[in-house]
C-alpha cells in the first residue's frame, strides 16, 4: 500500500520522474528559444544589412555589401576617386558606382565596346606589367640585334611583351582578397575605366584646333585684407602681376596653387572665376571675389580671338564633355537610391573596419 501512495494514480510512474520530464522539456523549449533569438539576431545583423537594397541603376540593383566592397577598393586603390572621410563614405561610392554603370551601359552606344580580352589586358598591365622581349643578337662580328620576333621575309620584327602569368595570378588574388571584391566586380571597374578612357579620347579628337583663349593670373588667397592688399599692387603701373600671385597665394583644397600664369577658355573655368574673367579686357583687374573658402583676385594679361589649344586644354575640354554626358545619360540609364541611416551606418562602420585591417597588413599590388 505505501508502494501505492508514491506512484501517479493515472500511470503509476514515480512523481519526481515526471517533475524531471518536465524540468528537460522546459530546458528544450527555453533553448529552442534562445536559439530562435540568436537566429533572428544573426538575420538582422549579419545575413540581412549587406543585402539590403541601396540602389538601382537602369536594370542593375546594388545592395550595401557591393557598396561596401566598391568603397574599399577605392580607398585601397583609388585615391584620386576615393572619399575623403567617414561622412562621405557612402555618398561619394554611390556616385562613383552611378558614374561606372553609367559607362558600362551607355558607353558602348558611343564608342567602341570593351570585351573581356580588353579587360583582361587591363588587369595585366596593372597588376603584372608585360615584360619588354629581350633583343637577340646574330650576325657575328657584323652583329644586328632584333627586338622581338624576326620576320622571314626581312621585314620589321615584332615586338611581343610577354605577362608573366603566374605573377598575375597571384597579384589578382591578392587584389581581390584585400579588397574583398569579386573577380566580377573588379573586372566591371576596369571596363568602366576603359570606356571612360575612350569617351576621352574620342571628344578630344573631336575638339577644333583653335579657340578663343585670355592668358589668366589669379591670385588665391585665404584672408580678404590680403586679398585687397594684393589687388593694390596688381594695379600699379608695370607691376608683374605672376609673381606677387605665385608668392602670396595658397593650393585650394585639391592642391591646386595659384599665381601661374595660363591660357584659358573662359567657358571652361569653374562658374565663380568665369562669372569674374569674362567681362574683363587685356590689362583688366578683378575685384577681390570670394570662392568657396578662398578670396581671388585675376588679371588678364592677354586676349585671343583664335589662338591654338595646348594639349592640356584639349584634355580639360574633353574630361568636361565626358563629365557633361555623365549627367545626361545617367538620366537617360535612371538612377534610383534607397539608402537609410541605418544602411549608411552599416556600410560606414564595414569599411572603416576592413580599411584599417588592410592598412595594418603589408600592400599587396
Amino acid at each position: 500500500m505505501a508502494g501505492n501512495r508514491a506512484a501517479s494514480p493515472r500511470t503509476g510512474a514515480p512523481l519526481g520522474s515526471q517533475r524531471d520530464q518536465l524540468v528537460v522539456l522546459g530546458s528544450l523549449v527555453a533553448l529552442a528559444i534562445a536559439a530562435v533569438i540568436v537566429l533572428v539576431g544573426l538575420y538582422l545583423t549579419v545575413y540581412r544589412p549587406p543585402r539590403e537594397h541601396v540602389l538601382t541603376a537602369g536594370d542593375t540593383r546594388y545592395n550595401a555589401g557591393e557598396v561596401y566592397r566598391r568603397a574599399l577598393y577605392a580607398m585601397l586603390y583609388q585615391q584620386s576617386v576615393a572619399p575623403k572621410g567617414q561622412t562621405e563614405i557612402v555618398t561619394k561610392t554611390l556616385e562613383l558606382i552611378e558614374r561606372e554603370a553609367t559607362l558600362r551601359v551607355r558607353g558602348k552606344q558611343f564608342v567602341a565596346e570593351v570585351t573581356a580580352e580588353d579587360v583582361t589586358k587591363e588587369l595585366q598591365q596593372l597588376l603584372a606589367p608585360p615584360t619588354p622581349p629581350a633583343p637577340s643578337v646574330s650576325g657575328g662580328t657584323a652583329a644586328t640585334v632584333t627586338v622581338g620576333t624576326p620576320i622571314a621575309d626581312g621585314g620589321t620584327p615584332t615586338a611581343t611583351p610577354s605577362v608573366n602569368l603566374d605573377a598575375y595570378a597571384k597579384a589578382l588574388q591578392q587584389r581581390l582578397e584585400r579588397s574583398k571584391l569579386t573577380k566580377a566586380e573588379l573586372e566591371a571597374i576596369i571596363a568602366a575605366g576603359l570606356y571612360e578612357d575612350r569617351l576621352t579620347a574620342k571628344f578630344k579628337a573631336e575638339l577644333p584646333k583653335t579657340a578663343p583663349q585670355v592668358l589668366l593670373v589669379t591670385a588665391r588667397i585665404q584672408d580678404q585684407a590680403t586679398a585687397e592688399r594684393v589687388r593694390s599692387i596688381a594695379l600699379r603701373p608695370g607691376v608683374d602681376f605672376g609673381p606677387v600671385a605665385a608668392q602670396n597665394s595658397v593650393s585650394d583644397a585639391r592642391g591646386a596653387r595659384a599665381g601661374t600664369t595660363n591660357w584659358v577658355i573662359v567657358d571652361q573655368l569653374e562658374p565663380a572665376v568665369r562669372d569674374v574673367v569674362k567681362n574683363l579686357k587685356a590689362g583688366d583687374v578683378s575685384a577681390v571675389t570670394q570662392n568657396g573658402t578662398y578670396y581671388e583676385v585675376h588679371k588678364v594679361l592677354e586676349v585671343s580671338a583664335s589662338r591654338d589649344l595646348s594639349d592640356e586644354l584639349k584634355d580639360q575640354m574633353a574630361i568636361q564633355q565626358v563629365l557633361q554626358w555623365l549627367t545626361a545619360e545617367g538620366k537617360s540609364l535612371g538612377l534610383e537610391r534607397d539608402l537609410t541611416t541605418e544602411k549608411e551606418r552599416w556600410i560606414t562602420d564595414h569599411v572603416v573596419s576592413a580599411y584599417t585591417k588592410a592598412s595594418a597588413t603589408p600592400r599587396a599590388k
